[in-house]
């Protein structure tokens, strides 16, 4: 299924239960989709997100069950290409979508909006180029399979990657200046943390039960270390 570029608004429930959509292209034009557009499309298992000017106020979206993608959990959904007119990932977009194995974010986003990827368990990798300003409160949080993450981001929010239980390596780029209370909290099997030349505050709990950190490389240019920031990195 092909969305057209020209197409501007999709509407609510517009094309649940299209169980025989097995791909998606959404078009740099789309600026409103509506709650549950694609819910129960579980054939689903390639899209191609490309929308230029979604922003975070045309996603009414409260918690997952009002995602446009809800319940596509049960397909071979595999495949999600953030394409390089995107500048704003919308809060919940993706939240729950735990088949995704392939994730693929553009260079033109700048924001990565709360809980937007929270329980994607099967993704392996993350890389977080610098154009992005900020990655939202929970965006990442309980990805179960992630194991690598490469992240530009000038500010990671609370929680951001919290709870990614198989995460081991985290390299934060030049370009990084926050990592916000409880970034990564949780994260025990995490053994190495490579922290950029410009971070200047580290939150509140931020590394808390990284039970197999050892040596986090703290930069010169940092400024605050919150209260627990490092609290059980027992290595």
């Amino acid at each position: 299924l092909v969305i057209p570029d020209a197409v501007t608004t999709i509407g609510t429930y517009a094309f649940s239960g299209c169980t025989a959509i097995d791909s998606l292209y959404i078009g740099s034009g789309v600026a409103t989709i509506g709650a549950n557009a694609f819910s129960g499309c579980t054939g689903l298992r390639y899209m191609y997100y490309n929308a230029r000017n979604m922003t975070t106020g045309s996603f009414m979206y409260s918690s997952n069950s009002d995602s446009p993608f809800y319940n596509t959990t049960t397909s071979s959904f595999k495949t999600l290409i953030i394409g390089d007119s995107v500048q704003t990932i919308p809060p919940y977009c993706f939240a729950g979508r735990n088949t995704i194995d392939s994730l693929y974010i553009g260079r033109s986003v700048t924001s990565i909006g709360d809980y937007a990827f929270q329980n994607c368990i099967s993704i392996p990798n993350v890389v977080i180029s610098s154009n992005v300003e900020t990655v939202g409160d929970y965006a990442f949080q309980y990805c179960d399979s992630l194991i690598t993450l490469d992240c530009d981001a000038a500010v990671l929010g609370a929680n951001a990657f919290a709870d990614c239980h198989r995460l081991v390596n985290v390299t934060l780029g030049d370009d990084t200046r926050t990592v916000g209370e409880s970034a990564f909290a949780g994260c025990f099997r995490m053994n190495s943390a490579v922290l950029g030349h410009n971070v200047t505050d580290i939150g509140s709990k931020a590394f808390q039960g990284c039970m197999r950190l050892k040596n986090p490389q703290l930069p010169p240019s940092l400024q605050t270390i919150g209260d627990h920031a490092f609290d059980s990195c027992l290595a």
